[in-house]
């Protein structure tokens, strides 16, 4: 298994990350922007008070399918800029994109020998 199937495989990841954000923004298209289960999590734990920030960051940062597909964007762009060539001058970036993999562990296909 070479690092070349790493990335193909961590584009596979990110493309399914991509398909349930967007199906995620389509079901809620008909709520108003402020109606949004992520906003109405939030606007709910300010009224609980300072304890609740932690819960309120978690919901903002992983509920919201428009971060998710701001992340995968990224992601994306860092396997992508590798362009197949995966060689001494590029280690930085190879090592990046197994940093990039390790979320993904526990999905179908992870290689032990992607381990960090």
């Amino acid at each position: 298994m070479t690092s070349g199937d790493l990335a193909a495989w961590l584009l596979e990841q990110i493309a399914e990350d991509e398909r349930v954000a967007q199906a995620a923004i389509a079901r809620t298209r008909r709520w108003p922007a402020t109606d949004a289960p992520w906003v109405k999590a939030r606007a709910h734990s300010d009224n609980l008070g300072a304890g609740i920030a932690v819960l309120d960051h978690l919901q903002a940062t992983f509920a919201n399918p428009a971060r998710v597909l701001a992340e995968c964007a990224a992601k994306r762009a860092v396997v992508e800029a590798l362009d197949g060539e995966w060689s001494d001058d590029r280690i930085g970036l190879e090592r990046a994109v197994h940093l990039l993999a390790q979320p993904y562990r526990d999905r179908p296909g992870w290689r032990d020998e992607w381990r960090t």
